[in-house]
């Protein structure tokens, strides 16, 4: 808007007074803004609207603005200051009396504080010192002019912009004053090896800061001039092929010249290139035939050293020499290496030549550097390659004696497992390769680990010595390895070696298992079955999937357990019912698919888990003996017949106390039988006829068959009476009138004749002999005796002879 209001304010002044504005435009001369120039020269021009031109009555007065304009002074000017720049005016002297005011940078702000001033009278503006392009290149200045009485601003601030001008003050400047730059040796002429610049400070785009670049000097070569450099950019090209053997560094004096107009600025720098060796030279044979001799049997022998030279600087990989075999190595008897410190070529047998099949040959040996080889043509920038050396060696092979060789060296030897000793499995055959000297061969077995087979030392036939078995530890899989060597008696003895590989196949001779015989389940748990897995040691097809058979599945009459599948790799075991807390034997039996079976006892233990998923510690677990358990069945059924006595005891000690009148002198003859230290030996079955029923079945849960009891503190808490036997057939037997004891052994006989009544009580007490002591001393007959009602003095027990001690501690 401020450019559009100047327009029309513009027109309508150049229109009015045409010799008014010419009169200012000589005052400001070549001041005045392009933009307003290009206003006033197309002023008379200007069209309103579409068509018609400005008329004079529709002309108005608009306000009078400044002029925008930039001045130049010149850098560095010498003065005399303060120095005279421009007048500033404006058309309100007309009518007021003006003061001209500037500020910014170069009056009262930095840089160059105190640069400008003006004469606030007459709007002159002058310099006061001189100035420095390359510091501050332009300087932007606020312009107000203000009424004298009253000091206020009679006008919009303008700005007007003072420029630098630009002279040739400064020469080019290198970032360096020398410069290093590596060249491979390799590099094509034309190639562009380096660029150089330079920088002036000046003012850009201007001849003082456009820069030329001269070589000015370069060693000298036989091949002429080597570089050449780009007037305009600076870029050094080679112009000739490098050769690090000639030359190895270049130095180059490279100048830098602005294109001033009155005078020219230069500065130099040094350019240093460093030529980098490369395979420019190939390496060359001392000699292009050599002969050597080797045993064939002399592996890893040195047969020659290969010499050659090579004109690269030593160490490259211009200079390093790489050999190759290509010819005569066919069967890869020799190998060639570099020697690093010397690069000549070392010549090995590596593998056992065969005097008998040819005892002369000849090799031919290449050689090359390990960076290919160029050859520089010109300044096209192609390359060339040389053709490798090529040397012939002549080798003689001396004979030795030579180990046997077995055809084949490995045999396969396919049976079944379950093979019987002395079976023959097969002959190794081993020859002597030597024709002059035949030697004499013996067999040996080398490797065997399971001790199978043996050899006959003359003939090599291998029989096996046990029966094979696929799933023995020391076979890898199916496949047994056996190690046989074939020894001469040259000398010195040599050995020859042959593999055996013994494939079994199998048969069905192992039946399928449990692979944990031991789990448990959580009565407080969500599951209520657990995973039963089964493995079979045969293969395929005499292994899964295998048929499952619970033997028993009942507990105390009811259906406790139940499988999810008959037939698979595994199958699942679920209580029906909730199990008491103990551990139980499931019986199973398992079939493979060839109906092989096996019977497998699961030793499930139910138990309570605080986590719902371990079993927690038992309180009491203790594991008893066999021996042990025995005791303990003894002592129970001696503490049965201790209480047994202790009732009948009492039970007649009132009558025979009237009844009884022991004698002095005894009448029966004790007769000491074989003690055996201990209660007769029972069994479980024995003692599981006083354990408590439950549902019309005999508790028999904690017990094993394998001949250990064990008791849980769970079970025993909740069955109280486990291991009480059972007192309601212990009642006293009604005594007897013809039952009288009329002497000293009538007590004893009447519990003898007690225990003789129970026997149709106590089937489980069979006849048994312990020691036949000879004819007992006769005595009156049990029929006869009689229980008087008179109440005896039973004091003469006390005085019992040692024969009756025994007894008498029992009835006790």
């Amino acid at each position: 808007m401020r450019i559009h209001h100047i327009l029309l304010c513009f027109s309508a002044l150049v229109m009015n007074s045409l010799a008014h504005i010419q009169e200012n435009l000589n005052e400001v001369k070549n001041g005045i803004h392009p933009d307003v120039q290009s206003i006033i020269q197309n002023a008379r021009g200007l069209r309103l609207g579409n068509s018609k031109e400005l008329k004079p009555h529709q002309l108005r007065r608009c306000k009078r603005a400044w002029v925008l304009a930039t001045f130049e002074i010149t850098e560095e000017d010498e003065g005399p200051f303060p120095k005279f720049v421009a007048q500033l005016q404006n058309d309100k002297t007309q009518n007021y009396s003006l003061w001209y005011k500037i500020m910014g940078p170069g009056v009262d702000q930095d840089p160059e504080r105190g640069l400008f001033e003006i004469n606030k009278n007459n709007g002159n503006l002058y310099v006061n010192r001189k100035v420095d392009r390359e510091t501050t290149s332009i300087f932007k200045l606020t312009v107000d002019a203000l009424q004298k009485r009253t000091g206020n601003i009679l006008d919009s601030s303008l700005i007007y912009q003072i420029k630098v001008k630009d002279i040739n003050d400064n020469p080019p400047v290198f970032s360096n004053d020398i410069y290093h730059v590596q060249v491979s040796e390799s590099t094509a002429p034309g190639q562009c090896v380096f660029k150089i610049e330079a920088m002036d400070k000046d003012e850009k785009k201007h001849p003082n800061s456009i820069i030329s670049y001269y070589l000015v000097s370069e060693p000298e070569s036989p091949a002429g001039a080597m570089f050449a450099i780009d007037q305009e950019n600076g870029t050094i090209t080679l112009k000739n092929c490098l050769d690090y053997q000639k030359i190895s560094s270049y130095k180059l004096l490279i100048r830098a010249r602005d294109n001033g107009l009155l005078i020219q600025h230069s500065s130099t720098a040094t350019v240093t290139i460093n030529v980098e060796d490369r395979n420019n030279n190939p390496p060359f044979f001392a000699s292009h035939t050599a002969s050597a001799t080797v045993s064939e049997n002399n592996v890893m022998a040195v047969i020659l050293k290969v010499k050659v030279s090579d004109g690269d600087q030593p160490g490259t990989p211009g200079w390093k020499a790489k050999y190759a075999i290509i010819h005569g190595n066919e069967k890869e008897n020799y190998q060639i290496e570099t020697e690093p410190d010397t690069n000549n070529g070392i010549l090995l047998l590596i593998k056992h030549l065969d005097y008998e099949h040819g005892h002369e040959g000849m090799l031919q040996i290449a050689v090359e550097n390990e960076e290919p080889l160029f050859t520089c043509l010109g300044t096209n920038g192609e390359m060339s390659t040389a053709e490798s050396q090529i040397m012939t060696v002549f080798i003689k092979v001396l004979d030795e004696n030579d180990p046997p060789v077995f055809d084949p060296p490995e045999m396969v030897v396919k049976c079944k497992e379950g093979l019987l000793p002395e079976v023959v499995l097969g002959r190794m055959n081993a020859t002597d390769p030597d024709n002059i000297f035949k030697n004499h061969i013996r067999y040996v077995k080398a490797y065997d680990p399971g001790e199978l087979v043996s050899v006959d030392e003359v003939t090599g036939v291998v029989t096996t010595l046990k029966a094979l078995d696929r799933e023995a530890p020391y076979m890898n899989g199916s496949v047994y390895d056996i190690i046989i060597h074939a020894v001469d008696d040259g000398v010195p003895p040599l050995t020859g070696t042959a593999t055996l590989h013994l494939h079994m196949s199998d048969v069905n001779d192992n039946a399928p298992y449990l692979v944990n015989k031991n789990q448990h389940i959580c009565t407080n748990g969500k599951a209520r079955s657990i995973t039963i897995m089964v493995a079979d040691d045969d293969e395929n097809p005499f292994s899964g999937p295998f048929t499952f058979e619970i033997l028993d599945t009942k507990v105390f009459g009811k259906e406790m357990w139940k499988l999810s599948t008959a037939y698979g790799m595994s199958s699942q075991l679920i209580s029906l019912q909730d199990p008491l807390p103990g551990v139980y034997a499931v019986p199973f039996k398992i079939y493979d698919r060839q109906g092989i079976s096996n019977e497998n006892v699961l030793n499930l233990r139910v138990c309570h888990c605080p986590d719902g998923v371990t079993c927690e510690s038992l309180k009491t677990h203790r594991s008893v003996g066999v021996g042990t358990a025995i005791g303990i069945l003894f002592a129970s059924l001696l503490l049965l017949l201790i209480v047994s006595c202790l009732f009948l005891f009492c039970h007649f000690t009132n009558k025979m106390q009237t009844n009884l009148a022991p004698d002095d002198k005894p009448n029966g003859t004790l007769i000491q039988y074989n003690e055996e230290g201990g209660g007769v030996p029972s069994s479980a079955d024995f003692i599981l006829r006083f354990l408590p029923e439950q549902n019309g079945h005999f508790f028999t849960h904690g017990f094993e068959t394998s001949g250990t009891l064990r008791t849980e503190d769970e079970n025993t808490y909740k069955h109280k009476g486990f291991f009480q036997p059972s007192m309601e057939n212990l009642t006293p037997v009604n005594s007897s009138p013809g039952y009288g004891f009329n002497n000293q052994n009538g007590l004893e006989n009447a519990r003898v004749q007690f225990y003789n009544d129970k026997e149709d009580l106590q089937d489980h007490c069979a006849p048994h002999v312990y020691m036949h002591e000879g004819r007992a001393t006769s005595i009156i007959s049990l029929d006869s005796l009689t229980n008087p009602e008179k109440r005896d003095d039973f004091n003469y027990l006390k005085q019992l002879k040692p024969k009756f001690k025994t007894n008498n501690e029992i009835c006790q």
